[in-house]
């Protein structure tokens, strides 16, 4: 039933001249998306955590019990760590960038990062799953 109503639309049927129409003309020709497991951390590259650094080698424990989580799931030897890399703002956009990464800070007005990805669960296997299947 759902694709019948789809089908229905003719940009759908390729009736239409004009299947699609944007509000401004597209100017993207080309979109890369990057999926690296095991590629460098977000934390280390476009989004600085500034917190982290003011956490940095203070114990994990000490912060769960405070914020009410079960301090036997967090080990009490784990502690916070500040990104070893610094950030400055680069291009008229402002976007952050470490010194990991100094030739892609003179580009940076031509790049788009997300930061806005989420998922329910906070697994990573999980949040692939959700990205690669469209859920």
């Amino acid at each position: 039933m759902s694709l019948s109503s789809l089908m229905s639309n003719k940009s759908y049927a390729g009736l239409n001249d004009s299947p699609t129409t944007f509000h401004f003309p597209p100017k993207v020709k080309n979109v890369v998306f990057f999926f690296m497991p095991g590629g460098v951390s977000h934390v280390d590259s476009f989004d600085p955590k500034p917190t982290l650094t003011k956490h940095h080698d203070q114990s994990i424990g000490d912060w769960a019990s405070r914020a009410g989580r079960k301090s036997q799931s967090v080990s009490p030897n784990r502690k916070w760590k500040k990104c070893p890399w610094k950030f400055q703002q680069y291009g008229s956009c402002g976007m952050p960038v470490s010194d990991l990464f100094p030739h892609i800070a003179t580009c940076a007005d031509d790049i788009a990062v997300i930061r806005s990805m989420v998922a329910e669960l906070p697994l990573h296997a999980a949040g692939n799953l959700f990205l690669h299947s469209g859920r």
